[in-house]
């Protein structure tokens, strides 16, 4: 599906661009205890609150522009859209949550058959019949028929304020956040979701005049020189930095690099290998590899790579990166 930017209201835009500009390539939503949604989204939320985003994302979902991974549902209030909901039981007479569970207890060894209450004495269950101590309230039952504890033959409800009895409640919904209460007709019973954003909105969408170099660089010293000429030309730059080629490789594969600047020999592997295995998900990325020694043959093997330059370490080869990256940055 081909992705239409013109299509998003300024919301959306909005928390995209920030999602992108901070390197939120997956958002993990998850539902706390007390009923919050909870989330690792820091600043890229923005001037936005959480049930804002949580809207968002699913429109975005809905439009294409992100990935959502169901992990679980839930229900949302049909007012505020919060997630800090609690239910409770109502008469379907009244209305009137004030309903109270019987529950009808047998003791199957003299017969006695009635009401939960009437067999509860202090913190034991004591049969009204034959005056046997049938064990704690709420202890569980067990199992067996031939055992003297009690049998649950069956349970109602009743409702204090109108008396009436029945079997099955309505269940209501109350929202702890604006206090509305509403049935399972009205509520909001949706997904959670894992939101990935697609790799070709962060190409499409590049709000930022920051571009990003992935420098893969196992010598702090010469990443702080590059860092230092970088700064120098004036460009508005953020360096990513990597030690070795697999850290390098990986990290290329999560943030929307425009350029990356490639050390041949690191801890792992060479720069040869490390631009191969580049090759085989980034076919585009401008590649610079930088060498402590003149190697000819490996230069005209980084070319058919397609690497934009494989240059020797020295201080003016330094100054040259950075008036590459513009020109390249301005095509």
């Amino acid at each position: 599906m081909e992705l239409d930017i013109s299509k998003l209201t300024e919301e959306e835009r909005e928390l995209l661009t920030q999602l992108i500009d901070c390197d939120m390539r997956l958002i993990k939503l998850r539902l706390g205890d007390d009923g919050s949604i909870n989330h690792d989204l820091g600043e890229a939320m923005g001037r936005f609150d959480t049930q804002e985003v949580l809207t968002l994302l699913r429109s975005l979902e809905r439009g294409g522009f992100l990935i959502g991974k169901e992990y679980d549902r839930t229900i949302f209030c049909p007012t505020c859209d919060s997630a800090k909901v609690y239910s409770k039981y109502a008469c379907p007479k009244c209305q009137s949550p004030k309903v109270t569970l019987m529950e009808l207890l047998q003791h199957p060894f003299c017969g006695y058959t009635g009401e939960k209450e009437v067999f509860m004495s202090g913190l034991n269950l004591v049969c009204p019949g034959c005056k046997m101590n049938l064990g704690k309230i709420g202890a569980p039952l067990s199992g067996d028929e031939f055992d003297f504890d009690h049998k649950v033959m069956g349970s109602s409800f009743e409702c204090e304020e109108c008396g009436n009895k029945f079997t099955r409640p309505n269940v209501k919904h109350v929202c702890q956040e604006c206090g509305i209460m509403f049935d399972h007709k009205k509520a909001h019973y949706d997904v959670l979701s894992e939101y990935e954003v697609l790799p070709q909105v962060s190409k499409i969408l590049r709000s930022r005049s920051e571009r990003v170099v992935l420098m893969i660089e196992d010598n702090p010293d010469d990443v702080q020189i590059m860092k230092m000429f970088f700064k120098k030309s004036g460009l508005s730059f953020r360096v990513e930095e990597a030690g070795t080629g697999k850290d390098g490789i990986e990290k290329l594969k999560s943030i929307d690099a425009d350029f990356v600047v490639l050390d041949y020999n690191l801890p792992d592997m060479n720069g040869i290998e490390v631009l191969r295995a580049i090759r085989e998900f980034n076919t585009d990325i401008p590649v610079v590899i930088l060498t402590g020694a003149d190697d000819r043959q490996t230069a005209v093997e980084a070319m058919k790579l397609g690497a934009l330059d494989y240059i020797v370490k020295n201080v003016s080869s330094y100054e040259k990166i950075p008036a590459m990256f513009e020109k390249i940055t301005k095509e």
